[in-house]
């Protein structure tokens, strides 16, 4: 099992190109066929590909957005072979389409190729995505419906210290869930970034429309305050109107939204707005209120601690999970949804 540089492809092998399905007019200046967006919501539909093959070898071709010279591991791309992680794929460079070869071992396989999370630190987004696939009797499998997963959420979804696609949050979940998981997610997002909810309503509704069944995780609100986006007044108005606007779109597919408040922080005094970030927490709680079809879950109550669970260092910089930290929101949020 492994990943490789060195790219033979035989005639009578198969060539998936992977077509963008929900994406955003932001393409690469060397492939105008390639979409960024594609990867707008990691671990989305889009951003997770199913395929079967006959051994021992796939080739997939990965492309990175044109701004980023060199890809951090949140941009990677994890492979499962019959459900167990293989290995990881980093993409090379700014701007670049690059074939990788990945060892699956003989006989016929199972593979699944898993996103990492697109980031927005500006207006341009920053990403890696799978182009096209290779290999001997590969065909790409149809996605299937029924019971659906959506993250409306920001980098905290992603984040680890190992194997991201393996070992963060929603790769968790994809591990426990009764059906598919998706996320309208990037990292940097705040509500406030969300200023159209029928824009917002329109991408989750989109996500939606196999599905029968939805659970939905909101975990929004940490960079509304640490990126001193809105008060927390004005937050609470608007993940007010968030919620009933996503209940109004999915109807009774609707199972429950899971408003999570943010997580413990190494900092929560007042922002350069006058918010702390308890105050956000307390406008969640403000903004369920009255609403059957939302549940808040207090993000305080994973039992995060920030010497030990975070990625950060000092303590008082704690904002992303490591591996255990992760594990701890994981239970923390599985437990009252009951998967």
């Amino acid at each position: 099992m492994g990943i490789s540089g060195t790219i033979v492809r035989a005639s009578t092998w198969n060539y998936v190109r992977i077509r963008p399905v929900d994406h955003i007019s932001d393409a690469l200046p060397n492939d105008p066929r390639v979409v960024v967006g594609q990867r707008l919501s990691g671990y989305s539909e889009n951003g997770i590909i199913s395929l079967s093959l006959t051994g021992p070898t796939l080739q997939v071709q990965v492309a990175c957005d044109n701004t980023l010279a060199a890809p951090a591991s949140g941009m990677d791309l994890a492979v499962f072979v019959d459900g167990v992680y293989n290995t990881n794929i980093r993409p090379t460079g700014t701007g670049t389409l690059a074939w990788f070869s990945i060892n699956v071992g003989a006989g016929t396989h199972s593979v699944t190729l898993v996103s990492g999370q697109t980031s927005r630190p500006s207006a341009t987004i920053l990403g890696s995505w799978v182009v096209a696939v290779a290999g001997i009797n590969l065909s790409v499998s149809k996605l299937t419906t029924g019971r659906r997963l959506i993250w409306y959420a920001d980098s905290l979804i992603s984040a680890c210290s190992t194997q991201q696609g393996n070992n963060d949050l929603v790769a968790k979940f994809r591990a426990v869930y009764p059906g598919r998981v998706s996320c309208e997610a990037y990292g940097f997002r705040a509500a406030f970034d969300d200023t159209t909810d029928t824009a917002l309503t329109n991408r989750i509704t989109r996500h939606a429309a196999d599905s029968s069944v939805i659970d939905l995780v909101c975990m929004i609100g940490t960079n509304d305050y640490g990126l001193n986006k809105q008060t927390a007044a004005n937050f609470q108005t608007q993940i007010g109107t968030r919620f009933a606007s996503i209940n109004t779109a999915l109807g009774s597919k609707l199972r429950m939204i899971w408003a999570v408040t943010p997580p413990t922080r190494g900092t929560e005094s007042a922002n350069g707005l006058g918010s702390t970030c308890g105050n956000y927490r307390t406008s969640i709680t403000n903004a369920a209120s009255g609403k059957a079809y939302v549940t808040v879950i207090d993000g305080t109550s994973f039992g995060l601690n920030t010497s030990t669970d975070y990625i950060e260092t000092p303590a008082s910089s704690a904002l992303h999970f490591n591996d255990t930290g992760a594990g701890k929101v994981f239970t923390g949020i599985r437990t009252p949804m009951g998967v």
